[in-house]
């Protein structure tokens, strides 16, 4: 059908259709509009299984077709951690110079000890501690200088640090489904639609980073039993507070080589615990949705409410987007379940095809 659209006229829904898989084959639309336009899709048909599904396998085609490490995301994660990296120094050499001074002249002069928590290394570990969120405890400092310096760092360093995190996590993530997913192809093809899917809880991720979180532990009890001679238990409570960031500090590594060690598991597994209690976020969050709309009456009044919400939404993002809100909004209106098994059954065959003769 055709009709006005900003003054133009609005292609044909053959015409939708075509252009649809055109974009949705092409690299940087899949990167850029393509996952937005497919959750759309997927919004808006919630009540039909097919079209989950067909969305489920779409994303994981997607996945699967783009390399493991883009260049762009390459190129985020060597210039965030080289940002991270000389942040994490800054502040090291910040607290070194706020707080070293102080412990010096607070060392027993009948023993000599020295505790040597404000020495470079430890001042620069301490500073990671910070930008992680972990906060151990056992070292804080205890300057005016050093603690207001402390509200500032934290404030630009956070975000700087989980900027670089979720990147490596995205990519150790990736890698791990992707090597499972081929492992179980052997097998059976039950997985493939469920791998990236982003339907509320996803059962194959939240396996995968149990998987993933459980051997992190596990590694690392068994290296930081051999660094700080802590036994099995020790180690392994260590290691969960540590990437849960929760940091109660009444376990620390000591030594310089324990604590690079620690850098390092934090950088690869802070992000799986991460994304695991995402996941049981998200079934939490299904599970008070289901609460909510029993508190909303009938279901009935429950799927009005939701779609006076989306109205809304629609409303606001016409008056911010302009033609592009409009133009969504009549893409959506002609996507059907039989496009969407259309894309399930050619897509995986069309991508190469279109991405090779489209300039």
């Amino acid at each position: 059908a055709e009709g006005d659209f900003g003054g133009k006229s609005v292609p044909s829904r053959g015409e939708i259709n075509r252009l649809l898989k055109v974009w949705l084959a092409r690299e940087n639309v899949q990167s850029i509009v393509g996952e937005s336009l497919v959750n759309l899709v997927r919004e808006n048909n919630q009540d039909n299984p097919e079209v989950q599904v067909a969305v489920d396998n779409f994303n994981a085609v997607r996945e699967s077709s783009l390399p493991l490490l883009e260049l762009s995301t390459g190129h985020e994660i060597l210039i965030s951690a080289i940002v991270a990296w000389i942040y994490v120094m800054f502040g090291g050499a910040m607290y070194w110079m706020f707080e070293r001074p102080n412990e010096i002249a607070s060392i027993d002069n009948s023993t000599g000890n020295d505790p040597g928590l404000w020495r470079p290394a430890s001042s620069a570990f301490f500073a990671l501690t910070v930008v992680s969120t972990i906060g151990y405890g056992a070292t804080a400092p205890r300057t005016p200088g050093g603690r207001a310096f402390l509200v500032p760092y934290a404030i630009v360093g956070i975000p700087i640090f989980n900027y670089f995190l979720c990147r490596v996590s995205s990519v150790v993530n990736k890698a791990i489904v992707l090597a499972t997913g081929s492992f179980l192809d052997m097998f059976t093809e039950a997985h493939k639609s469920v791998m990236f899917g982003q339907n509320g809880f996803n059962w194959f991720m939240a396996i995968i980073l149990t998987v993933e979180t459980s051997a992190g532990l596990l590694l690392g009890s068994l290296v930081f039993i051999s660094s700080e001679e802590w036994n099995f238990l020790e180690a392994m409570y260590f290691s969960f507070v540590t990437v849960s960031t929760i940091g109660f500090g009444d376990l620390i590594p000591t030594t310089t080589p324990a604590r690079a060690l620690a850098v390092v598991y934090i950088i690869l597994f802070q992000g799986s615990m991460g994304g695991l209690l995402g996941e049981v976020e998200n079934y939490y969050g299904l599970r008070f949705d289901w609460l909510i709309k029993l508190a909303y009456g009938t279901k009935e009044e429950a799927e009005e409410e939701e779609k006076l919400l989306k109205d809304e939404e629609g409303d606001e993002a016409k008056g911010e987007f302009g033609n592009y809100g409009a133009l969504i909004e009549h893409v959506q209106s002609h996507i059907s379940s039989k496009l969407m098994d259309h894309f399930e059954r050619k897509l995986s065959d069309s991508v190469e095809k279109h991405r090779n003769s489209i300039p």
